[in-house]
């Protein structure tokens, strides 16, 4: 049964390293400050957006990964694009005879 109870805080604490859990308290605790004072909705606001931006620029260690990177393109490829161009060219005119 300990080892039970281990796993499950074990989860619990990997569950709370994660940046969306993180982001998601923060999100609560601007939550609970609107509660206590609602006429500072815009600074409250703007502490979550500042709070989020240092999670994420705290957890993502290559930000560029979420950027696709570009295909190389390869005269096969030029070649297939031109083929399938001249081929519907040829069905255009074609089709309007």
């Amino acid at each position: 049964m300990a080892s039970a109870v281990a796993e499950k805080i074990d989860k619990l604490l990997e569950t709370l390293k994660q940046p969306s859990t993180i982001k998601a308290i923060g999100t609560l605790l601007g939550l609970v400050g609107y509660a206590i004072q609602p006429d500072k909705v815009i600074e409250i606001l703007i502490a979550i957006q500042v709070f989020a931006a240092i999670v994420n620029g705290l957890y993502d260690a290559n930000p560029r990964k979420s950027i696709p990177s570009e295909k190389k393109i390869t005269p096969e490829d030029v070649s297939g694009m031109v083929r399938a161009e001249i081929a519907s060219m040829i069905a255009a005119k074609k089709a309007k005879q």
